[in-house]
């Protein structure tokens, strides 16, 4: 892990000043492990609220696999927060009939994880049910539909970037897995 860090120091740093810069593939995929690897340990910090299955988790530590379910997003902090993490993890279903949400080891199904670091805002959104797509629902457009940076990279990640999120605004795109929750307002008791 310490190689990690090290190897995510160079491109973190203008990041989290804010200076312009470009990343490439092969950094956004270094930029993605480190961003993973903060991922995994939050969950491991709270093991009752855990997304990602020990068999992803192992493939992680072991070869560097981001699990395929994992999607991150990268935009500017103008706010003055400069330090910021918020994480919401839930278990849901799509139907009353089923499947049962796939677990596999894991308590949650769906979760959204937002840091802020210095002038950078980054967001890994998390989801294993199959054919689901949280942003798909719930997207809060202007930085879902403009800020991806993985799966599918883009060539080279401009930032400072477009939208620019002040404490409000990042406030709002940290929770909006709990608005899609509060807006279904569906409940099952069986």
């Amino acid at each position: 892990m310490n190689r990690l860090e090290r190897d995510v120091r160079p491109i973190l740093t203008p990041l989290v000043k804010g200076d312009t810069t470009q990343l490439n593939a092969s950094q956004i995929a270094a930029l993605t492990k480190w961003l993973t690897l903060k991922v995994l340990v939050l969950e491991h910090a709270n093991p009752d609220a855990s997304l990602t299955p020990e068999s992803d988790r192992s493939a992680f530590f072991q070869q560097r696999e981001i699990p395929e379910y994992f999607r991150f997003y990268c935009a500017h902090n103008i706010g003055r927060e400069q330090m910021f993490l918020m994480r919401h993890s839930h278990t849901i279903a799509l139907s009353r009939d089923g499947p049962d949400p796939p677990l596999n080891g894991a308590s949650r199904n769906v979760q959204v994880v937002t840091f802020v670091a210095g002038k950078a805002v980054f967001q890994v959104v998390s989801s294993r049910l199959n054919a689901f797509s949280l942003e798909d629902r719930a997207m809060v457009t202007g930085f879902h539909d403009r800020c991806c940076i993985w799966p599918d990279p883009p060539g080279t990640f401009h930032f400072p970037n477009r939208p620019r999120l002040n404490d409000q605004s990042i406030h709002f795109i940290s929770n909006f897995l709990e608005r899609f929750i509060s807006a279904s307002r569906t409940y099952w008791v069986d």
